[in-house]
């Protein structure tokens, strides 16, 4: 039989590692959490994915606008044509002067990819 402090260690002993299984597993799920994971081939970050790029109406008459709209994932920034955008997810409104391919292009700079998307509108 063990004695009442034999008993005690014992039970303190359980706790600990109980305590110690613990902050391992808030360690593991903090670090863990922090990170992107993605089984996209190229380790732990996944590939800059353009979900939808488009204009809304896709036809117009000169004078008038159309809505760009896009959506992005995984990627640090967006152009559209030639000009930064503020955001990577967003919307702007265009009015050409005619018929005009607006190329959004967004870029994850720690793959060194970039994606590309195309939206005509048309002019009447």
């Amino acid at each position: 039989m063990l004695s009442s402090r034999a008993s005690w260690f014992k039970v303190l002993g359980v706790a600990l590692v109980v305590a110690i299984v613990g902050i391992v597993g808030v360690y593991y799920f903090a670090s863990n959490n922090s990170q992107i994971k993605a089984d996209s081939g190229s380790g732990d970050i996944p590939s800059p994915v353009i979900t939808s790029f488009m204009a809304d109406p896709t036809t117009i008459l000169s004078g008038q606008t159309s809505k760009l709209t896009w959506q992005t994932q995984y990627v640090d920034f967006c152009t559209l044509g030639d000009l930064p955008i503020d955001s990577v997810n967003g919307w702007t409104q265009v009015s050409p002067a005619r018929t005009t391919n607006y190329v959004l292009k967004c870029a994850n700079t720690a793959l060194s990819k970039t994606v590309t998307a195309i939206a005509k509108v048309t002019i009447r």
